[in-house]
Parts: C-alpha cells; structure tokens; sequence
C-alpha cells in the first residue's frame, strides 16, 4: 500500500499549523516541546509515538507535536517580525491520492461498479474536499477518498475508505481519489 511519510502542509514557506481553518488552533491539538533546535528532532519526537501523532509546526527552538485526531487540514501565515514556522503532516501523503477513471462524477466502489458497503469506509461531514484529504492523512488505514458536497454547499460527505477501491459508478457530484504511491525507483 505505501508508507507513510512527511507532507509540507499546503506547500513550503512561512506556515503555521491549523485545525479545521485558518483560526481554529486549540491548545488541545499539540504538545509543545521547548528547547528542541531542528525539524528534524521535532519529526523525530512525533515518530516516537505513532500513530497517535498526526504532524508538527516548527519555530527557532519550538516543536508542536500536533494529536488532533482529524489532523491538520489548514495553515496560517504569521506575520511575526523574525520567525519562522514549519508546518508538515505525517501520514498517507495527499500526493498521492489520484482521480479514478476521471475522479469527478465518480463514486468509489470496491471489486465492481455495484460494490459498496458501509464497512468499506468510515464517514464524516467536512467543510471541503481539502478538509477529507487531511483527513486521509490522518487516518491508520486509508486507500483512498470519496467526497460528496451537500446542496447547501456549507458541508460535504467525506468517506475515507479502508480497503482497496477497484472500481468506480458514475455519480453526479461525487469525486474518487485512490491512494496511488509512486512505484520504487530500481538501482
């Protein structure tokens, strides 16, 4: 299936880890850890204790380890004079969750177009497409996503699928995305 691995959360640069939004930062979400002085010993405190750990932001000396359960699924931009944060998830890497047969208007399914049942996946309702995506790296076991908006398009239905999707059935609105990692480089 893959590994798990470390994911900049939307991208590199000057990014604070978030919950659900932009402001959403509770101090339930993260351990904070003072006197560390390198990502890489921030990462290598989160590997410490998986799969509870879900990422971590890093500053000049200051390692978050982030536990919220959905994981991160949003950033911040500080504009703090001298500072400068890391954010990165650990997890199923979002990059690599693909379109099937098109992806849009695509419903996942398991052996065939007509196999579906409820124990395939675990569900939730989410404010984005993004927000099912982090919720894929967050998960112990995810092959893939199926993403539905409601028609208020306030929220949507998230289904994180814990076994392997083989086929999809046209639907309208819905998008697919199968966990596709990259195949091993051969010396």
């Amino acid at each position: 299936m893959g590994a798990k691995d470390w994911e900049a959360c939307a991208g590199t640069g000057n990014r604070a880890c978030r919950g659900a939004k932009g402001e959403d930062n509770k101090d339930e979400y993260y351990e904070v850890h003072c006197g560390i002085f390198s990502v890489e010993d921030c990462k290598a405190m989160c590997l410490d204790d998986q799969p509870r750990y879900r990422g971590i932001e890093y500053s000049r000396g200051r390692c978050e380890i982030w536990v919220r359960p959905e994981g991160i699924a949003a950033f911040l931009e500080p504009s703090l004079e001298g500072l400068t944060f890391t954010c990165l998830r650990y997890g199923w890497p979002a990059l690599c969750l693909q379109l099937i047969d098109g992806g849009v208007h695509r419903a996942c399914r398991g052996d065939h177009s007509n196999d579906k049942s409820e124990s395939y996946f675990g569900k939730s309702v989410v404010r984005n497409l993004e927000d099912c995506r982090a919720l894929c790296v967050a998960a112990y076991v995810c092959y893939g996503l199926q993403f539905f908006m409601y028609a208020d398009e306030s929220y949507g239905r998230c289904e994180i699928w814990k076994r392997a999707i083989q086929a999809t059935k046209e639907q309208q609105g819905t998008t697919c995305l199968r966990y596709e990692p990259p195949a091993p480089i051969e010396s």
